[in-house]
């Protein structure tokens, strides 16, 4: 334990006692070299600072080895402890360690002074005259100088690898000592000049990978043994210093204005004077001398740098380079301007992930659960690209104006105001044309005017997954733009829900935004127009567990995800008779009924009640469970529809008939006794105080009916009621009144209080109501996820902990079933899909992943049986489309492994096998990250983001924890080098800044 104290203490080991870059460098000196490093070490330990400031002296040589008892004897009194065994054994250490780094600094400075100084002959002037004044030719002046010199003083402010070369490339034996200062005493000029040195070390391909690593284990060497010695004048503790000279061999310099950096040296305009006389410069000489003596050391900042970047590094752990990538890529977001909102951190990463993909491509689908502010995501987004000058109008396509509304107030926060495409407005285009040949003026407007510089948003997009609906058509080409000859605008589109009747809906939501083949579910963790995030992994990796609870950090601000408890209520329904007078009837209508929008059915609907033929029996049946209101409204316009020739029933006569036989039977059913009415008030009046009901039903009727029946029963203002007919402004006011937090209300509604809000699905999206304790599914859609959407509502993270009650209304009786048939629909949809890959765990079950549809079945058994969550449902549904691999990945990664990863040098290199050779390189080109891979044996390389995603190259790196280092004696460089070189002249960018940031090379297994 006492031997790693020590090695943490000199930075050897970290706190983990693992080696840190000084400690793998420690290994690979020679035995004196070792001292010498160790010496270097202590002198900038803690430790040794405080002795020496102790002591009031600036460097290790300066120390008397004995006043260690002094010294330690102080440390502890400040430290309140007694003396014992262990403090004489740390004076002892310091004093042998004093002792022993002192000798061997002395033999070094023997060796510097064997053999005796003899000083170099005066050189010709490279110039007729000895004053300069011209770009690079403080180089020639100082290569000229140099010739044959043993000593080598200089000042400057700034000091460079390049510099160093540029100076000593010529010199054998020449040892070197630099006195750097700045009389620039606004920041912190120590952290600057380091800085710059540390940027000198990148691979910026002024020279070969091979010198720039030659370059820099010399100068390690020699800063080691003491050949090269670095001080610096402090001007916060000393008169400034800003002096910029060379000296050489006492006896002649050049006073300029040049740093010891490559611009100093090569590319700038500098001002300089040669000094040919010795007097002179040895007073120049004899000055250096005496603020030399003055100055603090600053060696082993220096070789720590180097013994941190690529050229000393060697290979890196392949796992931790792979995260270093892709914490690279995808792990940092860029600043933007005018933001009120605090991202969340799982956020912060979501759109990281965003606008790197972006980057490649034009439009893009985000996947994510209900209540991961989407919305907030979407506008930091749209803000990134606006501050990049990718675009200059953000237009939204979302199904309302209270939804518009909300993204208005959103985009407000990130200074953005927007456009409006209306879903309905893309529903109404004629015989499925472009937007504008049978819309609304204003969408003929907008469409004519879009451009590259457009980004369209579509909330909600699963409204379009259905491939034969007018409004998916309309999307598809409002999205390619007015001009197919020129770019189109950019677009993301979101949605929590993009499945609904099987892995169609998913293939038809790919289609829009690229060319991604969705074969299996799998395929959208890899599918590069895609990114899907799960809430499981969110929840993973990001939460905190705190008891039974796990809460996200928003900010300063630590928010909860809730409890939800689902149940089901069964009821013997009123409508039975109903039931069994619909088993023996049929509504078959004539191939082309097709259009069933007046009867408040979709597209998507007409699907899941089973086609043309099943529809109007399944819809009955539906409003019949629902409510004998909504059932008795049908009737009224199913009549209408035959008045007006919508409906074409395959035999009219019949289907009159049968409706009239209906009609008789509803004089059978006594609506003041419904048992499913009452069921709904028993659940009211067991509500405890302050709780608030979110109810939902799919129909107006019903929707009416409850809300009067409610107000019966509890005071009428207490109870509100939304329907799609409500005016957005008053939508809006009771929002306001039923979840003024969530609304974030400031001022409370005194009197104007709403506890109970009945609603159709008309709010199933976007809204937030999360004040809500109890959400009731008052009639039970055909998929889980509409009631993922509902549910959706109030599930959501909160700034304290909640339990959220769901209550499922589904008749208890079989006749219902018999009718609507719901499990032997899905089971046919299911028979219809090809078999999906993979497994999936549910509770203590393992079950084979086939089609979606099956899940569906399996999802809404158990979820009618009260066994399921909704964070299980969240997590069934989404089981089976697993989240996009790379991102999983980086936020999955071990905390350690991912600082570890963070900490790995720019320009870390890493040797794997794999089944496709080949090297790949990621650089960082004018602020921006470039991937490349080039297959083994090939001349051709691919380039990302130009020609594809950096996750389409990342797929050819398959490393996980623990893979081997192969062959780590030989360096990449010639690899590296040989393909930036290449690329720089395909893209005429040679001379530019860059660097790499890491480099893979992928061998045969």
């Amino acid at each position: 334990m006492y031997y790693r104290r020590n090695a943490r203490l000199l930075r050897l080991t970290d706190d983990n006692d693992v080696p840190t870059p000084a400690g793998r460098a420690l290994l690979r000196l020679d035995p004196d070299e070792k001292i010498m490093r160790l010496s270097h070490a202590f002198e900038g330990s803690d430790v040794g600072r405080a002795w020496m400031q102790w002591a009031r002296v600036t460097r290790l040589e300066q120390l008397e080895p004995g006043s260690a008892p002094a010294f330690v004897t102080y440390i502890r009194e400040q430290q309140g402890q007694s003396d014992n065994a262990t403090w004489k054994r740390r004076t002892t250490t310091l004093r042998l360690w004093c002792e022993r780094f002192q000798q061997c600094r002395r033999q070094h400075d023997g060796l510097l002074k064997d053999p005796p100084h003899r000083e170099s002959p005066l050189p010709t002037p490279p110039h007729a005259t000895t004053a300069v004044l011209d770009r690079g030719t403080a180089l020639t002046v100082v290569r000229a100088l140099s010739k044959g010199a043993s000593h080598v003083d200089v000042a400057t402010a700034y000091f460079s690898l390049h510099g160093y070369h540029d100076l000593m490339s010529q010199l054998e034996r020449a040892d070197l000592r630099l006195l750097i200062g700045a009389n620039d005493q606004a920041r912190d000029q120590l952290a600057e000049l380091l800085r710059v040195f540390a940027a000198s070390l990148e691979a910026n391909f002024e020279l070969s990978l091979a010198q720039m690593r030659g370059i820099a284990v010399r100068l390690h060497r020699q800063l080691v043994r003491g050949r090269v010695r670095v001080r610096y004048f402090e001007p916060r503790e000393l008169e400034s210093l800003h002096a910029k000279v060379f000296i050489f061999d006492r006896n002649r310099a050049y006073v300029t204005s040049s740093n010891l950096t490559s611009g100093g040296l090569r590319t700038n305009i500098e001002c300089g004077y040669q000094v040919m006389d010795a007097d002179e410069a040895g007073y120049l000489h004899g000055r250096f001398e005496h603020y030399f003596e003055r100055a603090r050391p600053l060696s082993e900042p220096i070789i720590a740098k180097i013994e941190r970047s690529w050229a000393f590094w060697g290979f890196g752990d392949p796992h931790l380079v792979f995260l270093k990538i892709l914490d690279t890529l995808f792990g940092h977001l860029p600043r933007v301007k005018r933001i009120r909102y605090d991202l969340a951190e799982f956020q912060r990463a979501i759109v990281a992930t965003l606008l790197a993909r972006l980057e490649s491509r034009r439009r893009l689908m985000l996947i994510a659960p209900t209540g991961m502010g989407k919305t907030i995501m979407a506008g930091y987004v749209a803000r990134a690209l606006m501050e990049r000058g990718e675009i200059g109008r953000v237009v939204i396509a979302c199904k309302n104006g209270s939804i518009f509304e909300m993204w208005q107030e959103a985009l407000r926060s990130f200074g953005i105001s927007a456009d409006r495409v209306r879903v309905y407005d893309l529903e109404r285009t004629r015989d499925g044309g472009e937007p504008g040949e049978g819309s609304s003026d204003d969408l003929t407007s907008l469409f004519r005017s879009l451009d590259e510089r457009d980004l369209i948003i579509v909330d909600e997009c699963h409204h379009f997954r259905r491939r034969a609906a007018k409004r998916q058509v309309a999307l598809g080409r409002f999205l390619a733009g007015p001009r197919p000859d020129v770019t189109g605008p950019r677009a993301l589109l979101m949605t929590a829900t993009p499945i609904s009747t099987g892995l169609k809906n998913l293939q038809t939501l790919a289609s829009l935004v690229g060319d991604d083949s969705i074969e299996a579910l799998g395929d959208v963790a890899v599918a590069d127009g895609i990114v899907n995030i799960a809430l499981g992994p969110i929840l993973r990796d990001f939460g905190v567990e705190e008891g039974r609870w796990i809460r996200l950090r928003f900010g300063e601000v630590w928010r909860y995800f809730p409890h939800v408890e689902v149940r089901t209520v069964h009821y013997r329904s009123c409508m039975s008779t109903i039931f069994r007078a619909l088993a023996d009837m049929d509504f078959s209508l004539a191939r082309d009924s097709q259009d069933y929008a007046w009867l408040g059915v979709g597209d998507d609907d007409v699907e899941d009640l089973g086609g043309r033929h099943g529809v109007i029996r399944a819809l009955l049946a539906r409003r019949a469970e629902s409510s004998p209101s909504a059932f008795s409204r049908t009737l009224e316009s199913l009549r209408q529809g035959l008045a007006q020739h919508r409906l074409r029933p395959v035999d009219r006569p019949r289907f009159e008939a049968q409706l009239d036989e209906l009609v008789a039977s509803m004089r059978a059913v006594d609506i003041r006794k419904d048992p499913k009415l009452h069921e709904l008030m028993d659940l009211i009046r067991r509500r405890r105080p302050g709780d608030k009901i979110l109810i939902f039903t799919e129909y107006r009727a019903t929707a009416e009916l409850l809300h009067d029946a409610i107000g019966e029963l509890v005071e009428p203002r207490l109870v509100g009621l939304i329907t799609g007919e409500l005016s957005n402004a008053d939508r809006k006011s009771l929002f306001r009144r039923f979840a003024p937090m969530a609304q974030r209300v400031e001022e409370p509604l005194a009197g104007a209080s709403v506890e109970i809000l009945v609603a159709t699905d008309a709010i199933a999206e976007g809204e937030n109501l999360q004040d809500a304790r109890i959400v009731i599914n008052y009639d039970v859609s055909w998929t889980p996820l509409r009631l993922i959407q509902r549910v959706g509502r109030v599930d959501r993270f909160t700034t304290h902990k909640r339990w959220v009650k769901v209550r499922n209304f589904f008749p208890g009786d079989d006749c219902y079933e018999q009718i609507v048939d719901l499990w032997g629909r899905l089971e046919e949809r299911a028979s219809q899909q090809e078999m999906f890959s993979g497994t999936n765990v549910v509770g203590n079950r393992v079950r084979r992943s086939t089609e979606l549809a099956q899940a569906d079945i399996e999802l809404m058994e158990t979820l009618y049986r009260g066994e399921l969550d909704t964070k299980g449902l969240y997590e069934q549904a989404t089981a089976q489309m697993p989240p996009t691999t790379l991102f999983e990945r980086l936020w999955s990664a071990d905390v350690d492994a991912l600082e570890r990863a963070r900490a790995l040098p720019d320009g870390i290199q890493a040797r794997i096998a794999g089944d496709r050779p080949g090297l790949y390189v990621l650089l960082r080109h004018e602020g921006r990250a470039t991937s490349l891979f080039r297959p083994e044996g090939e001349l051709a390389w691919r380039e990302a983001p130009r020609e594809c995603s950096h996750e389409q190259l990342l797929m050819e790196i398959r490393v996980k924890p623990g893979s081997p280092v192969l062959d780590p004696r030989t360096p990449l460089d010639a690899e590296v080098d040989a393909l930036v070189r290449s690329w720089l002249d395909a893209r005429a960018l040679a001379g530019r800044r860059l660097r790499v940031l890491a480099a893979f090379e992928i061998c045969h297994r």
